[in-house]
């Protein structure tokens, strides 16, 4: 969330929302940030790094979550963009199993 907002020129906005769908626990997190390809191709912004390890320890914990369970764990990133198919920022769903 950082990465996508800190270099916005305008004030950034999150959304964060969550739903229990059958046996499983569904996160989800939008920002209207610059966009993940903007960062990438940007890799010289002061104080940023090319990689996230946040985003990689995540994926790490989800593996291991989906592997221990018979109800698959998931993370998915979704790139948003305006009608002009510019950068509007990033979704990020994660799907969490969940038993009650």
């Amino acid at each position: 969330i950082w990465h996508a907002l800190h270099p916005k020129k305008t004030a950034g906005l999150i959304k964060i929302s969550c739903s229990l769908q059958g046996k499983l626990l569904i996160f989800e997190i939008e920002d209207d940030g610059v966009g993940r390809n903007f960062i990438r191709e940007k890799g010289n912004i002061p104080g940023f790094k090319k990689e996230s390890l946040g985003v990689k320890i995540t994926e790490e914990r989800i593996k291991i979550l989906s592997e221990s369970s018979q109800t698959p764990a998931g993370v998915e990133f979704e790139d948003l963009f305006d009608s002009g198919n510019l950068p509007a920022g990033t979704r990020v769903r994660l799907t969490i199993p969940f038993e009650s």
